[in-house]
């Protein structure tokens, strides 16, 4: 296993390290890699985008060109966010509730053997359903989309730590998924132009309507690479964020039961509190990586001034940054009290994940769906614990009473 998928792993271990970190030396540079651990300085360097880059080395690998959370502050990517902002907007979210609602019961209910595994069984199933009903993008008869979107995920998330096998991995997943990508693409243009009133609302046919309709940078590129990366972050921050949060839940007994009260009388915002926090705890991303181009410099929250080399990687902890007690007070407790906009869980600045608020949704609904099963529980022995592929949680099993 690779020494990042290791860490990234064992949340208990890096929160200790990164304690250390944060009192003896909150900026450490060990020649071109630099760590920061304190909340103010690790929101100060996302913040610098200009500064501290996501260096978009992955452009032959996906799609050949990246999806705007991989591109740096340029007229391109001003341009392709506002786009996507204007077809994924805030009046879909109540839509994306209710069809995540709907399907995360339909899955619960559908498990009458006592077992259930959080990944196949819910979290998934679910993912495809959004992607196929509001992105857009049906399922494939043949191939496998889900894996496809975990190795591409997973080469994303690894920047600045992946090896040749890990490149070898995206670079077949991103060509299975280009030519069914483009195949979609294709048949919804024709459908469209068949009749373009008989086509659902979706994301796809938004920016198709666009491109149709001459809206300056939206091209076949820009439509594929962008519809693609939806695909890829929402569903890959999704599948991890429940499948850790279910897992720090089960850590701690009376919180777990705690958070069953609540989903029983359906206490969606509260559930939601307990996501959030159980991800404080063991996050999807526990850091960020970020690049300097240049030499610079940086001022950390106690004054002292930093030099940072060009060619330097940055690596912001974010996982560090929400145990910091200068934004969360009683960093160790499980606390219900903090405010959501604290949180790092989906990053900060520039790059936080464009997805936020449906994964925020979605996570928060599947988990009020599986926390009302009778005297859920892990599975005994190794089955009850997570199993990953890479950075990707690929099984949970949990029993309930029947």
């Amino acid at each position: 296993m690779r020494a990042f998928d290791w860490l990234s792993q064992r949340p208990r271990l890096l929160r200790c390290l990164f304690a250390g970190l944060r009192l003896l030396a909150p900026v450490l540079v060990l020649g071109r890699i630099v760590i920061v651990t304190r909340i103010a300085d690790i929101r100060a360097v996302l913040a610098r985008d200009a500064d501290f880059t996501v260096r978009p080395d992955d452009r032959p690998v996906i799609l050949d060109g990246p999806f705007v959370l991989r591109m740096d502050r340029s007229p391109q990517y001003l341009q392709e966010i506002d786009l996507l902002r204007r077809v994924v907007t805030s009046a879909d979210l109540l839509r994306i509730r209710n069809l995540v609602a709907a399907e995360a019961r339909a899955r619960v209910l559908d498990k009458i053997g006592g077992r259930i595994d959080i990944v196949a069984d819910l979290a998934n199933p679910v993912g495809m359903r959004l992607i196929t009903d509001y992105l857009g993008v049906p399922a494939p008869t043949e191939g496998d989309l889900v894996l496809w979107l975990r190795r591409l995920a997973a080469y994303i998330v690894t920047a600045g730590f992946r090896d040749a096998a890990d490149a070898m991995r995206a670079e077949a997943a991103a060509l299975s998924l280009r030519r069914y990508v483009e195949g979609v693409i294709t048949a919804r243009r024709q459908a469209l132009a068949r009749n373009p009133t008989a086509i659902d609302d979706d994301v796809l046919s938004r920016l198709l309507r666009m491109r149709d309709h001459s809206e300056g940078c939206v091209d076949a590129d820009m439509v594929r690479r962008n519809i693609t990366g939806l695909m890829i972050v929402s569903h890959a921050v999704v599948v991890k964020g429940l499948g850790l949060a279910v897992d720090e839940l089960l850590r701690r007994p009376e919180t777990l039961a705690a958070a069953r009260r609540v989903a029983a009388a359906d206490e969606i915002e509260a559930v939601t509190k307990y996501a959030f926090e159980a991800l404080r705890f063991n996050p999807v991303f526990p850091v960020l990586t970020r690049f300097s181009p240049r030499a610079s410099g940086m001022v950390d929250a106690r004054g002292k001034r930093h030099a940072i080399p060009a060619g330097a990687t940055i690596i912001a902890a974010t996982l560090s940054g929400m145990f910091d007690a200068a934004a969360f007070p009683r960093p160790n407790d499980f606390a219900l009290d903090r405010d959501l906009q604290d949180y790092l869980v989906f990053g900060h600045g520039m790059h936080a994940c464009f997805g936020r608020h449906i994964a925020a949704i979605e996570v928060p609904e599947m988990l009020l769906a599986l926390l009302k099963l009778p005297n859920l529980r892990r599975a005994a022995g190794e089955a009850g614990r997570i199993r990953y592929d890479g950075p990707a949680v690929d099984r949970l099993l949990l029993e309930f009473d029947v």
